[in-house]
């Protein structure tokens, strides 16, 4: 028994693909993207967090005269609290090999 446990989770450790997760809480500084919409937030220490928001972010971007998307003006400097996740790309974003690592936003929060 002892040993078939062990092989289930250890099995679920090497199964995982997320590297770690973490909770951000600043304001938005930053985001956008050509073809993935990714967002940049400040925390209070300075240290700026990039996420990609892989449908967790509404319709918050502009697009400018060269396609490339923009945060809108009205969501910058917004404080939110942000849970992201560090993980393989497995395709979720456009043109990095699925064996690289990213952050993605698993849920974010604007706060008030």
């Amino acid at each position: 028994m002892y040993f078939k446990s062990g092989v289930f989770i250890v099995s679920l450790c090497l199964g995982s693909s997320t590297v770690f997760a973490k909770v951000v809480t600043g304001n938005l500084v930053a985001g956008g993207g050509m073809d993935d919409m990714a967002l940049s937030i400040k925390d209070s220490r300075g240290h700026i967090t990039q996420a990609y928001c892989l449908n967790k972010c509404g319709k918050w971007f502009d697009v400018d005269s060269n396609d490339f998307s923009i945060l809108k003006r009205e969501y910058k400097n917004k404080k939110v609290v942000v849970d992201v996740e560090s993980r393989l790309n497995r395709g979720a974003i456009a043109g990095p090999s699925d064996d690289e690592v990213f952050l993605f936003i698993r849920k974010i929060n604007f706060v008030h």
